[in-house]
């Protein structure tokens, strides 16, 4: 059937409109101050080596050091329910850098409005809060149960009990694992000592890099005596140190 005259010139200007019409990419994060501390690209990697230690009074060796290798790919992007994007992130494992890479784990991140969020274990953390800027505090963690109960070598402890999010310091130069970034952004997540426990976690953000360290030290025990150092007296939990090394 030939279509009049005027149908084709209504149809075609309107296929033209639609062609000139821009497309917004429901995956480009907002453009947010400081937002370069937490880059997110498909492709992207990170390599850490991490040391850890971990206390069980109960297991036959109660104090057991390690060593790891991590790596961290951007794979993927994926909307969630709410049409929110989200990056997704596998996570490797090995424990010397001459084996294959094992995957591990699968998280997701992104940036919402103001706020860096990773979604790890079911748990959603407030990472940085934009803009970052010193003394900031935040509830990191108040997209999920504080009182969580975290399972750690078979012993379970309320690994996010009391923690509160503060920028200590930001655009300082700094130096991880021997290599100098110009902008490093601190984030103290936790520390505090209760006597039967002890959170302390910090966090450092490089300006295009994204996480560049990362200490934890999650600590129980039935010893109350303020004299003894938590090396000595904690009965289970762990220490860890997160360090980059690689990065593209």
């Amino acid at each position: 059937m030939k279509l009049p005259p005027f149908l084709i010139l209504i149809l075609s200007l309107f296929l033209i409109e639609t062609a000139c019409k821009e497309v917004e990419d429901p995956f480009q994060l907002p453009e947010t101050e400081d937002a370069e501390y937490y880059p997110l690209e498909v492709g992207k990697y990170w390599v850490y080596v991490v040391d850890s230690t971990i206390f069980d009074k109960n297991a036959p060796q109660p104090i057991l050091t390690s060593r790891t290798f991590v790596k961290e790919e951007v794979i993927d992007t994926f909307l969630d329910l709410t049409g929110r994007p989200w990056y997704r992130i596998e996570r490797f494992e090995r424990v010397s850098d001459t084996l294959p890479w094992t995957i591990q784990q699968v998280v997701a991140a992104t940036i919402s409005g103001n706020e860096a969020l990773r979604t790890e274990n079911d748990l959603t953390f407030i990472k940085l809060l934009f803009p970052a800027s010193q003394y900031k505090k935040w509830d990191g963690n108040k997209l999920f149960d504080p009182f969580t109960w975290v399972d750690i070598s078979g012993e379970t402890l309320q690994m996010f009990r009391d923690w509160e999010y503060q920028v200590l310091s930001t655009g300082i130069s700094d130096t991880i694992n021997g290599q100098i970034y110009s902008e490093v952004a601190t984030i103290k997540n936790a520390d505090k000592d209760l006597g039967e426990i002890y959170r302390f976690a910090q966090e450092k953000y490089a300006r295009n890099v994204g996480l560049v360290a990362r200490e934890l030290w999650i600590l129980d025990t039935q010893v109350f005596e303020d004299s003894i150092p938590w090396l000595e007296k904690a009965e289970k939990g762990f220490i860890l140190n997160q360090r980059l090394i690689e990065t593209n």
